[in-house]
């Protein structure tokens, strides 16, 4: 999907069922991309690169509590139901540190695997999307 795709659902998203949250105002620059790059040794795909300095280069995105209720502590139920939103890593310092690509890679780093880059995360699956040094996505 085109990145000015993704821009028009945002422009029109049903706002009584989802939150979102996105970086515009706070785009990081293509010098900070770059600098993230050189810290993790290669480059992201071309895709990525253009998404991370786009407003929507951040995004949060879950649906309301309301509507798909949060599991409480101890809860069993099936997998899918645990699993309310998105969210896409960002590279702006103004994002808080769960959303910040950079929290996420050192934290892949710290558990002895700093070749991989998390991208993307459904929220509440502990596997995130991650990019590898030959731009593959694996999970």
């Amino acid at each position: 999907m085109a990145l000015h795709d993704i821009e028009g659902y945002f422009r029109n998203y049903d706002k009584k069922s989802y939150e979102v949250f996105t970086q515009k105002g706070a785009e990081p620059s293509w010098p900070t991309v770059a600098a993230f790059e050189a810290q993790i040794g290669f480059h992201f795909p071309d895709e990525f690169r253009e998404f991370a300095v786009h407003p929507l280069g951040v995004l949060y995105m879950a649906v309301r509590e309301q509507l798909w209720p949060r599991a409480r502590a101890y809860d069993v139920g099936l997998f899918w139901s645990f699993l309310y939103g998105l969210m896409v890593y960002s590279l702006s310092s103004r994002a808080p540190d769960w959303l910040q690509i950079s929290s996420a890679w050192r934290q892949m780093s710290d558990d002895g695997y700093p070749q991989f880059v998390p991208f993307l995360k459904i929220v509440s699956d502990p596997d995130p999307y991650c990019f590898t040094r030959d731009q593959k996505i694996i999970i």
